[in-house]
């Protein structure tokens, strides 16, 4: 891990990297001491100042958090949503490709955390600042990033809807917006989905 993941690693190899480690049994089967060299290094690359650092990172956790078995993610968990909202925070030094892995991991992140009590009840208390910076993302920052990032307000609203609080009315006003301003960027059937699913 070490060698192939630091924040000047080639994307492809990164990805070949991480294609191997999802075809293989290793992450579901591993046990908390296993994935350590892994986790050190794409921490290292999540909080690189460059851009595809970053990246890499990304790459790399999307496959631990989706693949790992419930005793890492209880372990890693809680430092990964640790790293994430603040890259969703800063946006703005984000690239579009890292913006669309942000959104991916969390979404595997809210579809796994209510299974742990623990990391659920800490969560709950990002899903509304997440739901309100994904709007800013998709208004403003990265317009291209729309799908992704209503993909993931929807996943929030099905697995937290108690916890979406004022965010639902921002999140309707927006997708009222879209209807009225045909054509739009968004899907009609993840818009028709999220409004349908409004805590």
């Amino acid at each position: 891990a070490h060698d192939i993941l630091t924040e000047n690693q080639d994307v492809e190899v990164v990805l070949t990297y991480a294609d191997e480690l999802k075809s293989s049994s290793f992450l579901r089967q591993c046990d908390v001491k296993t994935p350590r060299a892994i986790n050190s290094s794409m921490n290292i690359c999540l909080h690189s100042k460059t851009a595809n650092g970053k990246l890499n990172g990304l790459i790399i956790l999307q496959a631990l958090s989706e693949l790992c078995s419930d005793e890492v993610f209880e372990s890693f968990g809680p430092n990964w949503i640790k790293v994430l909202w603040p890259l969703l925070q800063k946006s703005h030094q984000v690239c579009s490709g890292s913006l669309g892995l942000i959104c991916s991991n969390l979404r595997i992140y809210a579809r796994r955390a209510p299974n742990f009590p623990e990391i659920s009840k800490n969560f709950t208390t990002l899903v509304c600042p997440i739901i309100e910076n994904l709007l800013e993302v998709s208004q403003e920052k990265h317009p291209a990033l729309i799908n992704d990032c209503f993909s993931t307000i929807k996943v929030l609203f099905q697995k937290y809807p108690g916890s979406c609080g004022s965010s639902i009315s921002h999140v309707e006003r927006f997708l009222v917006k879209q209807i009225d301003s045909q054509p739009s960027k968004l899907e009609p059937a993840l818009l028709a989905e999220c409004l349908a699913l409004r805590p």
